[in-house]
């Protein structure tokens, strides 16, 4: 599937559907490091979270409570999340 093209699913107009696959996620609470499985991930805020990516001295990318964010990433980036939150499109 590597080097397939992407095709967007289509509604029952035949429009295309600009959407996320499901996702494989991970449950965090307290600090981690995951590792990034594609070019995207979503993150769910089930209490106030932050990511950055690891070995970076740049401020935290801060997702208050409740928030539900996508963000485009490179495969393979190592992210330290901290907080509570449900994060797809990552492994430990």
């Amino acid at each position: 599937m590597a080097n397939e093209k992407l095709q967007l699913p289509v509604d029952e107009n035949q429009h295309a559907l600009q959407v996320c696959p499901v996702l494989a996620c991970v449950d965090v609470s307290g600090s981690k490091t995951v590792r990034t499985t594609g070019k995207v991930i979503r993150v769910y805020a089930v209490g106030a979270t932050t990511i950055k990516e690891r070995g970076s001295s740049a401020a935290a990318l801060k997702i208050p409570e409740g928030g539900v964010e996508y963000f485009a990433v490179t495969p393979g980036m190592q992210l330290v999340v901290t907080g509570n939150c449900n994060i797809g499109g990552v492994t430990l």
